[in-house]
């Protein structure tokens, strides 16, 4: 029996509606350019163009250092950044003078400078060197403090007393009651100290320890950052303001009033602006340029103690009341992340592998954040009650290439849930390795959560679902050159149509046409968002409606093969019903199979 007409057009309508419903696809991600390598984050690894792919940069390698003074026992600790392996301690003046350091910088060669706070006596910017000089103290040997049983620790008997390390001495005294606080090295190289005690920034001569330069402030200086303009901000908390002075003029060049404040700590944004932390919980943005001032009111009523900025713009201050570092939006100051560190975090800053480094002097520790993970990622021992003013990180060039690497980087499939299926690369190890790992997750805060998982190109991921994927590519040397990965190709996995709420309709739009009734399936999605078909494959009749059929009514069955089942309007009709099975058939070529129930008129 051939379709009547007007049924015909019910049918194309029908197979339209279905094809419709979205225009989703696997979602693909290849990185295979230069531009393409440049995203995510980078570890001593980036786009290689000798090579044509990512590579371990055949640069020297640049270890970062963290300098944490204490006051409280009148030393600074000097720690590896990657290992967070303790490398040495150094006394900062004689037993019982209290030289309490409360800040520190360093210069491009590795040599740190402490500003000490001496109560009642004359103020000391003592120098650290990166290698002693000679035979500073007269006693024939050239000793400084070590680990030098090379457990990551240093003890007691590895701690010189004043006077006995090759490494320290004292490069300036900065008169009586003038208690420097903050210490920076300008735009030209020039080595300036903040004077508290005497509302003043000195400029020291590096040879003769002399202060060569005297500026008088309205204020008194507790923090002071050097821009690349020739200018100096200097943060004063007593006094709630913020003032630039001209290295190059040696003038206030102008004064911005913080209002009812209490500004602990600053920083500049990518955009140039300045950034302070209020003991409040308010982050205020100042814009050197005109001046104009921003105030971004949080529900931190504990506070700040520290604030930084990440290589995204992303601002980041600690909040000690709730043992929180928080990433703000730069755009808005809105909250993007919390992460827990536990203790009574300070002073933050970033270090030259771009982690994210907090105080804790609470719990005498010092932790490293990754941003990228939203994860503290080490933490290791400090001193009592650390503290530092300035940033306390700093750069040791050394000789050599890197034998190791990492690129991580964040892929948003665009929706919730989403299915991984692999990840394909070429490489070429050139005697070393190529480590790819993976994890997904909904949100990036919960990526932390969520273990990696070691990959084979090709291979199906064990990720499980989740909208963004993160993909770390390590890098290990060979003899002779880095490995290099060309290409990679992320995709998706299809997820056939989910037909568990599939359901039989009857269009009544058409009743009685011919004496058929047209039945398709509804209430099936797909959870990738593609477009699919349904196919009807077979109608199981319960016992009760056959009984009401005669012979032939079977062969009067249209639509079995198609979106829309023709049955007629009497086999429908009193006690029984029918079964009917389809396939769902997805644009990706995913098949579902289904099964649903009629019931009679």
């Amino acid at each position: 029996m051939r379709f009547p007409r007007k049924f015909v057009g019910f049918l194309v309508l029908t197979l339209v509606m279905f094809a419709a419903n979205s225009a989703g696809a696997v979602y693909v991600k290849e990185f295979a350019a230069k531009n393409d390598f440049t995203v995510g984050s980078h570890e001593r690894t980036g786009f290689d163009e000798r090579l044509g792919g990512l590579a371990i940069l055949d640069t020297i390698d640049c270890v970062p250092i963290l300098w944490v003074p204490s006051p409280t026992a009148n030393a600074v600790l000097k720690l590896d950044g990657r290992t967070g392996r303790q490398l040495a301690v150094y006394r900062l003046g004689p037993r019982g003078a209290e030289w309490r350091p409360c800040a520190v910088t360093s210069d491009p060669f590795g040599n740190a400078y402490v500003a000490c706070a001496c109560p009642g006596r004359s103020g000391k910017v003592v120098r650290i060197r990166a290698v002693p000089s000679g035979d500073t103290n007269g006693d024939s040997i050239v000793t400084t403090s070590s680990d030098r049983d090379q457990n990551g620790l240093i003890g007691l008997n590895e701690v010189l007393d004043w006077g006995q390390d090759d490494c320290v001495d004292v490069l300036a005294d900065t008169g009586p009651e003038t208690q420097p606080s903050a210490l920076t090295f300008d735009s030209d190289g020039a080595l300036w100290v903040a004077l508290e005690g005497t509302s003043a920034v000195a400029r020291v001569d590096l040879v003769s320890g002399v202060l060569t330069a005297v500026i008088e402030l309205p204020g008194k200086p507790s923090s002071i950052w050097a821009d690349a303009g020739g200018s100096i901000w200097v943060l004063s908390r007593r006094d709630h303001a913020l003032y630039r002075v001209s290295t190059r003029d040696r003038t206030v060049a102008a004064v911005h009033d913080l209002g009812d404040s209490s500004p602990v700590a600053m920083c500049f944004d990518t955009y140039g602006r300045i950034w302070v932390a209020d003991e409040y919980g308010t982050l205020i943005v100042v814009h050197p340029e005109h001046g104009m001032l921003f105030r971004y009111a949080t529900d931190y009523c504990g506070g700040f103690a520290g604030i930084a900025v990440d290589d995204d713009g992303n601002i980041w201050a600690s909040c000690p009341v709730k043992g929180l570092v928080t990433c703000f939006s730069a755009v808005d100051g809105a909250v993007m992340d919390e992460i827990p560190v536990g203790g009574s975090p300070q002073q933050l800053c970033f270090d030259s592998d771009g982690t994210l480094w907090v105080l804790n002097g609470e719990n005498k520790t010092v932790s490293g954040i990754d941003v990228g993970d939203r994860r503290v990622v080490r933490t290791a021992p400090s001193l009592p009650a650390s503290c530092s003013s300035t940033p306390f990180s700093s750069a040791v060039y050394v000789r050599g290439i890197p034998s190791n690497g990492t690129w991580t980087v964040l892929i948003d499939a665009g929706t919730p849930d989403a299915a991984w299926g692999t990840v394909v690369w070429k490489a070429e190890e050139n005697g070393g390795q190529v480590q790819v790992e993976a994890r997904a997750a909904n949100t990036p805060a919960e990526l932390p959560l969520c273990a990696y998982v070691s990959v084979r190109s090709g291979e199906a991921l064990s990720v499980g679902e989740g909208r963004y994927l993160a993909l770390r590519i390590s890098l290990t040397r060979g003899p002779k050159w880095s490995p290099v990965v060309r290409w990679v190709r992320v995709e998706g996995k299809n997820r056939p149509p989910d037909t568990s709420g599939a359901v039989a309709l009857i269009d009544t739009s058409k009743p009685g046409t011919a004496g058929y009734l047209p039945i398709i399936i509804g209430g099936i999605v797909d959870p990738d968002g593609d477009s699919f078909t349904v196919r009807i494959t077979s109608v199981t009749f319960d016992e009760s409606a056959s009984h009401c059929a005669t012979p032939g009514d079977d062969a009067q069955l249209l639509g079995i093969g198609s979106p829309t089942l023709w049955i007629p309007d009497k086999l429908l009709k009193g006690q029984g019903g029918c079964s009917i099975s389809f396939q769902a058939i997805d644009s990706e070529g995913g098949v579902s199979e289904g099964v649903v129930q009629l019931a009679p008129k």
